[in-house]
């Protein structure tokens, strides 16, 4: 049997267009597109629900459209007890909250009788189930394991933002923090082909169901070279006390040939888009809380050096961690966080996998031995 004629791809699939897609775009030279509309102006002029929709559907709803969208993404928040009651026994275990968020979403199968059908209408109704719930299973499974606490029920009054941070806290937010928070999910929903949206793609395309493909993008999400970015990258900066150790710091880092953790990105070499309106975001902070500034100062003077010394880029992580830490939040949920939008951007990915899918299986280049005999004989298993 004739060879097939191989097509050799760089490495990690750097620069390879793998499929189409009408979800989002993301330009090298600093643009974010999300179904057409970028993501300045979305995450200015838009909020969770509605670009959420935007992402799911292809289109801006109209007016009864978007509230029947929010009517059902409130109607899904409730979680199973016996969920509640799973993860109450994973107290002092070594679990991140990215783990809670995969067993939650795997048994949240078992409460979907329809969890294998593949019908358009049903995989959206799946996906605004699968997105609500996270939103619980990460507020709620953070204070049960990590907090033990006991967890709070959702509110139907409140935005899907303004619920997560009233469960996680058991107190309802402000409106100022509740809208910053709203524009960072939005920054975070979606990014083309990334490693946990393409780790989706490929659990999709082999049929497996929904649930399946959005914990294995969790998995993806999980790695400290994708969604634990933001963690780390405020962890580093909240090490630095001064201006003035920002030159040293990153001197030291570069010469033991070390990561900056939040610079640098696949495709954005020249702006993250998601920066400029993170940064507008981090300036209202200022005014509301000025004991950040040194913090601000500190971060500016990390992108003037990094820019000089190696012409990178912040990312969107170098800026939305330290968005969350000022708004008090814990730095552990910083990827779940992540994922509680990003899943907006699986799930409309999984079902577009789906209309028009093939499996996605790439050939390996073997370079291992080959023609090796087995070394041993053995009588027992002649026997057999």
């Amino acid at each position: 049997m004739e060879k097939p004629e191989y097509i050799r791809v760089p490495k990690g699939l750097e620069n390879v267009l793998v499929d189409k897609s009408s979800i989002s775009l993301s330009d090298p030279e600093g643009v974010l597109i999300y179904r057409g509309y970028s993501i300045e102006e979305l995450a200015e002029n838009s909020f969770f629900e509605e670009a959420a929709y935007l992402i799911l559907k292809g289109k801006l709803p109209n007016e009864d459209e978007l509230s029947d969208f929010i009517t059902k993404l409130k109607k899904e928040r409730e979680v199973p007890e016996e969920i509640y009651d799973i993860l109450k026994t994973l107290r002092g275990k070594y679990l991140t909250p990215i783990d809670l968020q995969k067993i939650g979403v795997e048994l949240l199968l078992a409460y979907d009788e329809k969890w294998y059908s593949q019908s358009y209408d049903d995989l959206i109704l799946r996906a605004i189930k699968i997105i609500s719930k996270l939103a619980t299973i990460t507020a709620n499974g953070y204070r049960i394991v990590f907090k033990n606490l006991e967890p709070v029920k959702p509110r139907f009054d409140l935005s899907h933002s303004e619920n997560f941070l009233y469960m996680l806290n058991n107190e309802v937010p402000d409106q100022f923090t509740s809208r910053i928070f709203d524009m960072t999910l939005i920054m975070y929903m979606d990014h083309d082909f990334n490693a946990s949206t393409f780790t989706t793609r490929t659990v999709a395309s082999t049929l497996s169901d929904m649930y399946s493909s959005v914990s294995a993008g969790l998995s993806a999400l999980k790695g400290p070279l994708h969604g634990g970015a933001n963690e780390k990258a405020t962890e580093m900066l909240i090490k630095i006390k001064s201006v003035e150790e920002v030159e040293k710091y990153i001197a030291e880092t570069l010469a033991r040939k070390e990561k900056v953790m939040g610079f640098g990105h696949r495709v954005y070499k020249k702006l993250d888009p998601r920066t400029t309106v993170a940064k507008k975001l981090f300036e209202k902070i200022l005014e509301k809380k000025p004991q950040f500034k040194e913090l601000h100062q500190i971060m500016l003077k990390f992108e003037e050096v990094m820019w000089r010394e190696r012409k990178i880029p912040a990312n969107i992580d170098f800026w939305i961690g330290p968005i969350y830490y000022c708004l008090g939040l814990d730095i552990p949920l910083y990827t779940p966080i992540f994922a509680i939008a990003r899943v907006v951007g699986w799930t409309a990915h999984y079902i577009e996998q789906i209309q028009d899918n093939k499996i996605i299986r790439p050939n390996a280049e073997y370079i291992g031995p080959k023609n090796l005999k087995f070394p041993y004989k053995r009588e027992w298993l002649s026997k057999l």
